[in-house]
């Protein structure tokens, strides 16, 4: 349940680091093979960077639920709002000094048995300024390619809660642009469309571990050749988006602790190459990326929940001039009252991403307006909370082997149709509260004993105006 910092608070972060865009010379005028739309490093949430992608054994966010949609039935408790931004670092798509950013939104809500999401994101992004050679342009150019998806997902738990299944619709978006820096030229796009799915499972094992699998075919958005840039031809090819196939052994013991152990498979895209270097081959070869990650909840009080993420994670090489890389992973995420704050990190051999995460927890402000009902809390772990034992208490319910209802019946659906009347009554009490102190204040200056006798004549007058009798008569 996170929204974000303010961007401009992010780009000043970037600058204070040094990472202002620089321009680069493009090594081609004629571009000649697709793009990528897909790389091998781990952008989303905190909590799904700071477990180093570990996804597919849990599935239990928004954002890890764009990997394996299974997990929504299975272990997400209740809902989950978030949007953040990623700043990276990486001299494999550019050079190291320049960021990209990449922005991700989206919720998910569980209604036992069901469980939906619904978001956006953008999992790849190449963008910086190139000097063009030769140069046809006094200024530089900034270049970008990028994927953005809109994402829905469903999922239903089954056969007693033992198996999950669930599928997603995505609704892709490619752009390639063209923007000339020195103001003289217009900027130029292409953009073209794809419809895709990504299909999930996941089955609970004894002990609370859970086998997860998850498919995602292959993707193509078409370019257009056929226009020429100044110095640069055949910009606007094809972004090919290879499939991905990935499996995960998570293990959810308590409420306190959850790890995950995935291996991502994904498909080869013959002939692509970065936007940075037309003759680098990427993805000439399918891959295997081993992840592992972790998360624990260190602190459990009224008003103050602590949880750290921590993870590493094997990138396979798919640029042909490029070496493997190990990733080590680490996020911080606070709770304190109604806020949310955080940090991430995902730091390896020519590669930082930076997360940063201030907001507001939404549904704990309605609860403490009293716009929704508060549900069920368990007892409070307090500081260091012991993480291994098993403990049914706090977990979704497909987790909890005897489940009995605790608390009030809470359903999704019912609260979010009474929340527009509940909004409208909270309203009109405030309006009435605020009526109140206002009488009470006139009452009270009235009441002075050097107070103007003076207004009650002009009621008495306009009391008598109107045919009426004032109260002092």
């Amino acid at each position: 349940m996170i929204l974000s910092m303010p961007r401009a608070l992010l780009v000043s972060a970037s600058l204070l680091l040094g990472t202002s865009a620089q321009a680069a010379l493009l090594p081609y005028s004629i571009r000649t093979n697709p793009y990528s739309g897909s790389g091998t490093t781990v952008h989303g949430d905190i909590r799904t960077v700071g477990m180093a992608g570990a996804t597919f054994g849990l599935g239990d966010t928004f954002i890890a639920a764009t990997d394996n949609p299974a997990g929504l039935a299975m272990t997400l408790n209740q809902a989950d709002l978030n949007a953040t931004t990623n700043w990276s670092h990486d001299d494999r798509i550019q050079e190291f000094k320049n960021s990209v950013h990449t922005t991700n939104f989206g919720g998910a809500l569980s209604t036992y048995p069901w469980a939906f999401s619904m978001g956006y994101r953008v999992p790849y992004r190449e963008a910086s300024q190139y000097e063009l050679e030769p140069a046809a342009l006094a200024d530089p150019a900034a270049l970008n390619v990028s994927i953005r998806e809109f994402r829905m997902s469903i999922a239903r738990v089954l056969f007693e809660n033992q198996l999950s299944l669930g599928a997603g619709l995505i609704l892709g978006q490619s752009e390639t642009e063209f923007r000339p820096l020195g103001g003289f030229s217009p900027a130029t796009a292409n953009h073209d469309y794809a419809v895709g799915v990504n299909l999930g499972a996941m089955l609970q094992l004894p002990s609370r571990f859970l086998v997860g699998l998850a498919f995602q075919p292959s993707l193509m958005f078409g370019g257009d050749t056929a226009r020429d840039l100044p110095g640069l031809s055949d910009f606007f090819q094809p972004i090919l988006v290879p499939a991905r196939m990935g499996a995960g052994l998570g293990w959810i013991p308590n409420r306190f602790f959850r790890a995950d152990f995935s291996l991502l498979v994904m498909g080869a895209t013959p002939g692509a190459a970065p936007l940075r270097d037309n003759s680098v081959m990427l993805g000439e070869a399918l891959t295997i990326h081993p992840r592992f990650g972790g998360a624990y909840q260190f602190a459990d009080f009224p008003e103050l929940r602590a949880t750290v993420f921590s993870g590493l994670y094997y990138e396979a090489v798919r640029v042909a001039d490029a070496f493997d890389r190990l990733h080590f992973t680490i996020g911080v995420e606070t709770k304190p009252w109604i806020f949310n704050l955080g940090w991430g990190l995902d730091v390896s051999a020519g590669y930082r991403n930076y997360l940063v995460t201030a907001g507001v927890d939404v549904f704990k402000v309605m609860q403490k307006l009293e716009l929704i009902p508060k549900p069920h809390r368990p007892p409070y772990g307090e500081a260091l909370p012991q993480f291994s034992h098993l403990s049914d208490t706090g977990l979704p319910r497909p987790l909890v082997r005897r489940w009995r209802q605790e608390g009030p019946a809470l359903d999704p659906v019912k609260i979010g149709l009474e929340l527009p009347m509940r909004i409208q009554d909270k309203a009109l009490d405030v309006v009435e509260g605020a009526k109140d102190v206002m009488e009470s204040a006139v009452e009270t200056l009235r009441s002075r004993p050097d107070a103007k006798p003076s207004a009650p004549r002009r009621s008495q007058k306009r009391a008598a105006g109107a045919g009426g009798t004032s109260v002092a008569d």
